[in-house]
Formats: C-alpha cells, structure tokens, sequence
C-alpha cells in the first residue's frame, strides 16, 4: 500500500498520518512527513480512484465524536453528502489546507460545514472540493460507534422554545 506521514496545517484540523491500504486492520507506519499540497494531491487522487484510506487525526474542532488521535478511514462520495455526515474537503486550495468536518447545510452547487466543538460554519465550498466521508472512526483499537444521531445545534432561545413545545405535545399524547 501507499503510505505517507504528514503534518497539514491550516489551523482547523491537522491530520499526521495517511495510509492507503485495501485492508482497515492494518496498523499505521511510522514514515516522514509531507506537505500539505503533497497530501491533498494523494489524497484526492487515492480517493478519485475508488480507494479508502485511514489516517490518524489530530485536533479538537470534532470532539466529541471525533478525538485528537482517532484513526478515521474515508471513502470516496459519489453522490452529494447527507446532512450530518462527516466529510473530507479541501477547504483552501492555495494553503491546500484539508478538513474533516460535519455538513451542516447543502444547495445544489455548495455543501457548509462545522466543527463538532466550533461555534462558526467554516463557509461555504463548492461540492468539487469534497474529497470523500468518513465511514469508519477508531480510538484505542475499537471502533467508535455514534449512538446519538446528529442534530443541528440551535441557539439558546430557540432550543427553549423547542424543549417548551416538545413538553406540550407529549403533555397531550397521554
């Protein structure tokens, strides 16, 4: 398999480790690191031929869900991403700078996505800048497993009215 060890910055996720393998139980080698123009031109051209690949995560804009040191596995999209799916996109062409984020908002030409732990979109990118998704996330040799679905956060005010109006209706289903 392909492999590579690298350092991208950008200051919104940093990711250390890619390994292109056609098995997820292989375990990640230790290799030097490359730059970030380096990474996301393998990444892309891994995923644009149909490969997955695994890489070790670092950051803290997807805790908790996704933790400084995971090891998470992305898979091409072929079709436009969900709301609430985890994708990889590239987020500045000239920084070359690579984040794995949540979609938090589609239209028909751009996808807007989300730290998990950020307060502020990261904006909005067109759908050829979307590498591939996250299908596989692992911490300590186990798979993480999302057992909450994911939902969007509301402001403070509203999320009151929502918990208000959820009351009432189940106060008038008994």
């Amino acid at each position: 398999p392909h492999q590579r060890k690298l350092k991208v910055g950008g200051g919104v996720y940093r990711i250390l480790t890619l390994h292109v393998t056609s098995s997820p139980t292989e375990q990640l080698p230790d290799i030097p690191l490359l730059s970030a123009a380096i990474f996301r031109q393998i990444t892309a051209g891994v995923l644009r031929d149909g490969k997955t690949l695994r890489f070790t995560a670092y950051g803290h804009s997807m805790r908790p869900q996704i933790q400084h040191g995971d090891i998470l596995t992305i898979a091409p999209l072929n079709r436009l991403p969900h709301l609430g799916e985890v994708i990889m996109l590239i987020a500045d062409m000239e920084t070359s700078c690579v984040i794995v984020h949540r979609v938090i908002y589609l239209t028909h030409t751009t996808v807007t996505t989300r730290g998990d732990a950020c307060g502020v979109a990261d904006g909005e990118f067109p759908h050829t800048a979307i590498l591939g998704v996250v299908i596989k996330a692992e911490r300590g040799g186990e798979s993480i497993t999302w057992d909450k679905p994911w939902h969007p956060r509301f402001p403070p005010r509203l999320r009151s009215l929502l918990s208000k109006l959820n009351r009432l209706i189940r106060g008038k289903q008994t």
